[in-house]
């Protein structure tokens, strides 16, 4: 009995599924992104923030997912223009500031107090108002790690059959 095997094409083979995995890659990177996006928009819908003018919500809509492959490793970068954005997710500490960065605190600009009214109908006139944290981001994160087994197969499998999103 003879058994013979050609590997003619092998490099080949090998070369086309090296574009797979890397495809795959991709994939599920924007996948991963995809999820944390949706996410935020739904905790921006009411889930952890309640929507008032919905321009923070818009910011994230607009936000394209940029894949981009630095020193060979593959990454996602979602981005909001909102100013409120980094203020809402980690809030103002005792000196109403956002670590790392400026602002925190609301204060009149025009009057000499500001007047608002809350979501009982009764009415607030303070000095400032200090921002809490409301992680909106960082949950969505952790829903899209949650995700993350089934998001990473979907890619493998779009990869092999020839889908590429990113």
């Amino acid at each position: 009995m003879n058994i013979s095997i050609d590997l003619t094409g092998f490099a080949g083979l090998a070369g086309r599924l090296g574009r797979k995995i890397a495809d795959a890659q991709r994939n599920a990177v924007y996948y991963l992104a995809e999820e944390v996006q949706t996410r935020i928009k739904l905790n921006l819908e009411g889930a952890v923030l309640a929507v008032r003018t919905g321009q923070l919500l818009q910011t994230w809509s607009r936000a394209p997912i940029l894949v981009t492959e630095p020193s060979g490793n593959v990454a996602a970068t979602l981005a909001s223009k909102s100013r409120y954005a980094a203020i809402h997710e980690f809030g103002s500490d005792g000196d109403g500031r956002v670590p790392g960065l400026p602002g925190g605190v609301i204060r009149p600009v025009r009057a000499r107090a500001l007047v608002f009214q809350l979501a009982d109908g009764s009415w607030v006139r303070t000095q400032q108002v200090r921002i809490p944290a409301r992680r909106y981001i960082s949950l969505a994160i952790e829903y899209a790690k949650a995700r993350a087994p089934n998001l990473i197969r979907t890619a493998i499998m779009d990869a092999i059959s020839g889908r590429v999103v990113a």
